[in-house]
């Protein structure tokens, strides 16, 4: 929506698949610096109210979003005592200010029972490309809904009150519940429809990409070709441009669409159906892992079927798997489903990624930390048992003096280690113990000279490694 001098107050908005409110979408979204900005093509968002609105029951079908959310120049736009609440699946954030956000006011909202939130109540974009700047935050009450997370650039946020779970709301709370919805003559308090629990609510069945056993989809339209799926189909997702153009010179980088580099080819998520007798362990990684997790002879798979099913996230028996983390930022919420689109309560889930990333240059080192950061807090507000696997060594660049998987290895320690329920799974460690520091070829190599695969021996123990952690996060005896 882009619109100036207009404003959007005392509704009742639920039972939305995307954003509760999507406000503010101009087709030139930035940049917005210097502030405020001279570009005519941005000058006509400007001066909206969105105000005193009950917003429930929000992202159902995607998690790109959140409560409300806005790009570009909002040019003296005040969201302010508006009411969310009752968001059905995780989402980015809450109030969520997007790329080159700039000139938005927040003042006095309330949020409540929105837990999985993967940046918190507030998320301001941080990426350097397209930074969210010159934009305040005044006044939130929450609760049950996470901690606050404040990013971006001049973006302020104060007075954020957390209300423990079955307390009573404070007065100034409760005066903005009571005013947010629809006006009545009888009653300032707005009338809600009763909740609606997710799985009755009639959806469209997922689209089948092709015949048998085969990837699905949430549209035909969606369904791509995926080449080392073993169904040969993927599901396209809608990206931003901004995560292709950062992507771009770092690590594998995303695939161009060929049109405007806002799609991305997702390969599909597990193949089983959840099981409903033993715990279900999700493991996403690149080939590496495809290697412990289903091609050793004691794979994990192996070692852990009598109490987990254990699947690989992307499906993908021959390729990269999850590639690098650009590509985990794009498609986490397809690898998270399996691929006919069922939803699953993951008891635990492993991840990994590095191999795909390799780039120590600054600007690189800095979008893995951002992408490992989204990917990582993203999984935490699934409320699951997270398990991080470090990166092998690649010793071709060792070789040459190059640290650039050291560098990532210690770079993901101090990201994911206030998540994880288990330490960190020591692959390098376990590598160089074998190999040494640096070497050119081993035994557990599946080629000589090493490159960064391993042969059945090397395969087994990092299996062995990988599942005694998902015991230990799990508690199995």
């Amino acid at each position: 929506m882009v619109v100036s001098n207009s404003t959007l107050a005392h509704n009742l908005i639920s039972d939305i698949g995307y954003c509760g409110i999507s406000w503010n979408w101009p087709a030139t979204q930035g940049p917005t610096f210097p502030y405020p900005p001279t570009n005519p093509e941005l000058g006509y968002n400007m001066n909206n109210v969105v105000a005193n609105n009950d917003v429930s029951h929000f992202m159902r079908d995607t998690s790109d979003g959140g409560g409300i959310h806005s790009v570009g120049y909002g040019g003296n736009t005040l969201y302010e005592g508006n009411y969310f609440h009752d968001m059905l699946r995780p989402a980015v954030s809450i109030l969520y200010i997007d790329n080159w956000g700039a000139g938005f006011t927040l003042n006095d909202n309330v949020v409540d029972n929105c837990p999985n939130t993967a940046m918190g109540y507030y998320y301001f974009q941080s990426i350097a490309g397209c930074p969210a700047h010159d934009t305040s935050a005044n006044g939130l009450w929450a609760r049950n809904s996470g901690d606050p997370t404040k990013t971006g650039l001049k973006c302020n946020c104060t007075n954020v009150v957390n209300v423990p779970n079955g307390s009573a709301w404070p007065a100034g709370a409760q005066a903005i519940i009571s005013n947010s919805g629809p006006r009545s003559k009888e009653s300032k308090e707005p009338k809600r429809p009763p909740p609606q629990l997710p799985f009755l609510r009639k959806t469209a069945a997922p689209a089948q990409c092709g015949a048998g056993i085969t990837t699905a989809c949430p549209k035909l339209e969606d369904c791509c070709a995926s080449e080392y799926s073993p169904t040969k189909f993927g599901c396209t997702v809608s990206i931003d441009n901004a995560l292709w153009v950062e992507s771009q010179g770092c690590g594998d980088g995303l695939p161009s669409d060929g049109k405007l580099n806002t799609t991305v080819c997702c390969k599909p998520g597990p193949g089983l159906a959840p099981s409903t007798t033993l715990k279900n362990v999700l493991i996403i990684g690149d080939s590496v892992s495809i290697g412990y997790t289903t091609i050793a002879t004691k794979n994990v798979v192996k070692l852990l079927a009598s109490t987990v099913q254990v699947q690989h996230g992307p499906w993908d028996v021959s390729d990269g798997g999850a590639k690098d983390t650009a590509m985990g930022v794009a498609c986490l919420d397809r690898w998270l489903m399996t691929q006919s689109q069922q939803a699953v309560k993951w008891d635990a889930i492993t991840f990994n990624f590095g191999l795909h990333d390799m780039d120590n240059s600054s600007r690189c080192e800095g979008l893995y930390r951002e992408q490992l950061t989204n990917i990582t807090k993203r999984l935490a507000a699934l409320g699951t048992k997270i398990i991080f696997v470090d990166t092998t060594p690649f010793m071709p660049r060792r070789a040459i003096g190059s640290t650039v998987v050291e560098d990532m290895n210690a770079i993901a320690k101090t990201i994911v280690s206030p998540y994880i329920a288990v330490p960190i799974v020591d692959l390098y460690g376990y590598v160089t113990k074998t190999c040494g520091k640096l070497y050119t070829d081993c035994p557990i190599c599946a080629v000589h000279p090493c490159t960064f695969h391993y042969d059945d021996v090397g395969m087994n123990a990092q299996a062995a490694m990988v599942a005694a952690a998902i015991e230990s996060a799990l508690s199995l005896p």
